[in-house]
């Protein structure tokens, strides 16, 4: 990668490596979480079947599970897809959608819930601090690359297709003991 905006001599603080997705337009990401009092593990495995089983299913599935502030045992489940069009069928049609809408879901002591998005491959960036790929890098076609330079000087220092910085996010308002904003 040619150095952009690189001050001469620049060392990065540590190694850094990528991975290139090839012609891939967009990858669909899903967070799916079964949640529970007891941490059985029965419903949780049952989620990972569905998600497991049809037509379009996630390229690659990686779970982690935590034990929330509530007390609330999670399991998570990151599922990637490489075709954006693959998760659209996969969220409309599959097992795991018609199992996720039954109402029954809504009465059980289990809690489950889903976060989806798709990004743009021109958007997203992937860097890591080995060569070893996780999470939607084990969908590469292609070799890690690097080491990369270009890195630990901030987001300015690497090519972002033309973007300028986005707009300075504004903090939430703070609440007082009162529930009014101050």
């Amino acid at each position: 990668m040619p150095r952009h905006n690189m001050p001469d001599n620049w060392e990065p603080p540590f190694s850094a490596w990528s991975v290139n997705f090839g012609g891939s337009p967009s990858l669909a990401v899903a967070y799916c979480g079964v949640q529970s009092h007891t941490g059985d593990i029965a419903d949780s495995e049952a989620a990972f079947a569905l998600l497991r089983s049809g037509r379009d299913t996630p390229d690659h599935v990686e779970r982690g599970r935590f034990k929330d502030v509530a007390g609330l045992v999670n399991q998570i489940f990151v599922c990637y897809w490489r075709d954006s069009g693959a998760y659209a069928r996969f969220a409309e049609q599959s097992a795991f959608a018609r199992w996720l809408a039954d109402d029954a879901l809504l009465t059980g002591d289990v809690g489950v819930w889903v976060e989806a998005f798709c990004i743009p491959m021109r958007r997203f960036e992937t860097l890591f601090s080995s060569e070893i790929p996780a999470g939607a890098a084990r969908l590469a076609d292609k070799p890690m690359t690097g080491p990369i330079d270009e890195h630990g000087l901030g987001w300015h220092a690497r090519p972002h297709s033309g973007k300028r910085h986005p707009r300075a996010l504004k903090p939430p308002r703070r609440r007082s003991q009162h529930g009014r904003p101050h």
